[in-house]
């Protein structure tokens, strides 16, 4: 199934920009210092990467709970940490070697939160990767899998770090990998989606798109869906890889589709907000939002929240609520900032990034939008 719209506009630049920096600093081996925050939650804990470390926040509480590392390090964090039962993994944009020497440091960490004040650190590496980790990583039970800049995935022990496998793709991973039945499914930007043996990391599969994979792919109705900056996402049988149905979009889609309730929600970077089956990809409804979209939609009871980077001119960010069924508009609230970072749903607030002069973090209403906390790091006050 092949769903054609109109022409495509002129793409923001903002988002060429973006992609320009991530992609170049990818090719040179440079420890560019240009990304977003990396957002991620478990209970009422959310944790940011952003700037020198990983932050740990109680949003019940309204409490910051640590900071990591908590010495200061010329590395920036911009990955959001994978989280299980308290056990974190992440790993930093590097330091560069300096102008005459290429390569980057870049630090893996392995951390587990205490009952109170700083984690302990698990383990942490210098030597695996040798560009930026820009994915988040995947735990898996003990395992953890860590795709980097430099075109490979790393399977490690998640308790001690210990390296298992490793494979490399043509080009750089900036997607996390989906785990299910002993199969990871990765997205490349060298076009090209793996399935691999987990315990192995033989290759199962490949399929080659004709675009670079930069979403992370999702996995329901057996098939897996993947998106990139081809403007299409793909539906690929899960067992084999082939190729089932396509959605052609008028942009670049630069993050994951939602899966809920037999329906596909994504954006585009032109900002079309598209909602289609997931069985075949038929069209149930398309919005226009406020801006350039580079996150996922979140799906959470009866809404679809999609952050944008709003406009270039005020350099406000919008975040909006449309109805799950139809796609009606229910509120939109502005930021300061763009939001580039996919919000969360904690303790019945919707989470945003917004980093200004004054908050990192927002919470909003899910039903009206209003704002209900926010939150600036200590160590910025």
């Amino acid at each position: 199934m092949l769903t054609k719209l109109k022409r495509p506009r002129l793409r923001p630049f903002v988002i060429v920009l973006a992609l320009l920096t991530l992609f170049l600093a990818a090719c040179t081996g440079n420890a560019g210092t240009t990304s977003w925050p990396g957002l991620a939650a478990e209970g009422n804990t959310v944790y940011v990467a952003y700037g020198p470390g990983v932050l740990a926040y109680d949003v019940a509480a309204e409490n910051q709970l640590w900071q990591y590392p908590v010495e200061s390090t010329t590395s920036p964090f911009f990955a959001a940490p994978s989280v299980q039962d308290g056990r974190l993994v992440f790993g930093d944009y590097g330091r560069s070697g300096g102008f005459f020497s290429p390569q980057s440091i870049i630090s893996i960490y392995g951390i587990e939160e205490a009952s109170a004040g700083a984690p302990r650190e698990l383990w942490s590496d210098v030597e695996l990767a040798s560009d930026k980790i820009v994915a988040p990583p995947l735990q898996v039970g003990d395992m953890v899998y860590i795709g980097t800049a430099d075109n490979m995935l790393f399977a490690l022990d998640a308790n001690t770090g210990v390296e298992k496998w490793r494979f490399e793709s043509g080009h750089s991973i900036w997607a996390q990998p989906t785990y299910e039945d002993g199969v990871l499914y990765v997205a490349s930007l060298d076009r090209n989606l793996y399935a691999l043996d987990a315990e192995s990391g033989d290759v199962l599969w490949q399929k080659e798109l004709t675009g670079a994979l930069s979403g992370k792919p999702v996995l329901g109705h057996g098939l897996i869906y993947v998106t990139g900056f081809d403007n299409n996402l793909h539906a690929l049988d899960a067992a084999t890889g082939e190729e089932q149905w396509v959605v052609q979009t008028q942009d670049w889609i630069w993050s994951a589709p939602a899966l809920d309730n037999g329906s596909l929600y994504f954006a585009d970077s032109l900002g079309n907000v598209y909602a289609v089956s997931a069985v075949d990809g038929t069209e149930i409804w398309t919005k226009e939002a406020p801006g350039p979209v580079q996150t996922s939609p979140v799906v959470h009871g009866d809404m679809v929240y999609v952050a944008t980077l709003g406009d270039a001119e005020t350099e406000q960010g919008v975040l909006v609520a449309y109805l799950r069924e139809d796609g009606e508009e229910m509120w939109r609230q502005f930021t300061s900032v763009p939001l580039n970072t996919t919000p969360i749903v904690v303790d019945d607030a919707l989470v945003v990034v917004a980093p200004g002069e004054d908050t990192l973090l927002i919470g909003y209403n899910l039903e009206t939008g209003g704002q209900k906390w926010s939150f600036m790091p200590q160590a910025a006050q």
